[in-house]
C-alpha cells in the first residue's frame, strides 16, 4: 500500500490503558510457594508490530507467518521478563507454559527478547511482558499499527478501505496517531501542571512587585541621604550599587528559606514529576537564579530612579 512503511497488530496498545496478565510455569524453575509463581502481562501480536513501533529486538527474532496454528508454540518476552526468570542466561530456546505446574497446556519456546516499554504510563517503570503470535492464541479485539510518512493520518482512509475489503462487517474505530495516544495518557496531569504553572507565574509576579514596592519605600525614606551622597560627589552607579547591595541580603535570606521550604514540600510534588527528581540541583539552581534575577531587577529599577534625581531638588524639599 502506498505510503505504508510497515504494519503490525497488538492486542493491548502501549499507553492505551488496556492490559491482560497470565501466570506461567518456567521449565526447570522450582516453585515453593504461591509467591514464587511466575507471571507477566500478556500480549498478542502479528509480525511487524515491533518494527512498526520502533521496539528493538535485542535477541532472537520477531514472529513470522510460520508461527501459525500448526507451527511450534513460540513466545517473545521483554527484557524485564528475561532478567526476572533467566538472570545472566540466554532466554532464547527456554520453554514455559501458561498456567500452573499441573497445567495440561503445551510448552512454548522463547524465540526473541525485546526492549522494555513503559506500557502503563511514561512515568511508570516497565513490567514483565509476554508476547504470543496471534494465530496461536486469538484475541477478540486487536489494534492495527501502521507506520507511514510525515503525515500518519494520510493513509488512514486507505487502511480502512483495505480492512473493509477483507471483511465488510468488521468495524474500524478510533483511528489516531501514537502522538494522540501519548497525549491522552498524560492528559490527567496536564491540567494540574497548567494550574501550577499559572500559579507559579502569578507568585513570581507578586514577589517581584513586592520587592519593587519595598525597595521603592526604602529609597523614598532614604532620599535625603542619597541626595547628600550625590551632592558630595557620589556617582549614580555607586548609588545604584548601594541600594541594590542592601537589598540583596534579605533577598538571599528569602531564597534560602524558600529553597528549604521547597525541599520539605517536595514529596507532595513527586507524583507530578517525570524523570526529574525533587532534589535535582539543576532545577533548584535554575529556579533560584530566576527568582533572584527577578528580585534584583525589581531592586535596580527604583535604585536607578533614585540615582537620577537632582540632589539639589531633594535637599530643597527636605
Amino acid at each position: 500500500m502506498q505510503g505504508v512503511v510497515s504494519h503490525g497488530a497488538i492486542s493491548h496498545l502501549p499507553l492505551s490503558g488496556a492490559n491482560a496478565g497470565r501466570g506461567v510455569t518456567i521449565e526447570g524453575r522450582a516453585v515453593t510457594s504461591p509467591a514464587d509463581a511466575a507471571s507477566g502481562s500478556y500480549r498478542l501480536t502479528c509480525p511487524g508490530y515491533f518494527a512498526t513501533l520502533g521496539i528493538a529486538i535485542v535477541r532472537g527474532r520477531d514472529f513470522t507467518h510460520g508461527d501459525s496454528t500448526n507451527g511450534p508454540g513460540a513466545v517473545i518476552v521483554n527484557e524485564s521478563m528475561a532478567k526476572a526468570y533467566w538472570p545472566e542466561q540466554d532466554p532464547i530456546g527456554r520453554r514455559l507454559r501458561f498456567g500452573s505446574t499441573e497445567s495440561p497446556r503445551p510448552w512454548v519456546t522463547v524465540v526473541g527478547v525485546v526492549r522494555d516499554v513503559r506500557h502503563f504510563g511514561l512515568d511508570s517503570s516497565a513490567r514483565r511482558e509476554i508476547f504470543r503470535p496471534y494465530p496461536q492464541a486469538a484475541w477478540p479485539q486487536m489494534t492495527i499499527a501502521v507506520k507511514s510518512g510525515p503525515d500518519p493520518l494520510s493513509v488512514a482512509s486507505s487502511v480502512r478501505a483495505a480492512l473493509q475489503r477483507l471483511d465488510q462487517d468488521q468495524p474500524v474505530t478510533r483511528v489516531r496517531t501514537m502522538a494522540d495516544v501519548v497525549d491522552e495518557s498524560i492528559g490527567a496531569r496536564r491540567f494540574p501542571m497548567l494550574l501550577l504553572t499559572i500559579f507559579s507565574a502569578v507568585a513570581l509576579l507578586l514577589a517581584a512587585v513586592g520587592v519593587y514596592g519595598v525597595v521603592s519605600c526604602v529609597v523614598a525614606q532614604r532620599s535625603r541621604e542619597i541626595g547628600i551622597r550625590m551632592a558630595l560627589g557620589a556617582r549614580a552607579a555607586q548609588v545604584v550599587r548601594m541600594v541594590v547591595g542592601r537589598s540583596i541580603a534579605p533577598i538571599a535570606a528569602g531564597l534560602i528559606l524558600g529553597c528549604a521550604g521547597a525541599l520539605l514540600a517536595s514529596r507532595l510534588l513527586e507524583s507530578l514529576l517525570y524523570e526529574v527528581t525533587t532534589y535535582d540541583p539543576a532545577i533548584l539552581g535554575t529556579i533560584l537564579a530566576l527568582l533572584g534575577g527577578c528580585a534584583v531587577i525589581a531592586s535596580v529599577v527604583p535604585a536607578r530612579r533614585a540615582a537620577s534625581v537632582d540632589p539639589l531638588v531633594v535637599l530643597k524639599e527636605e
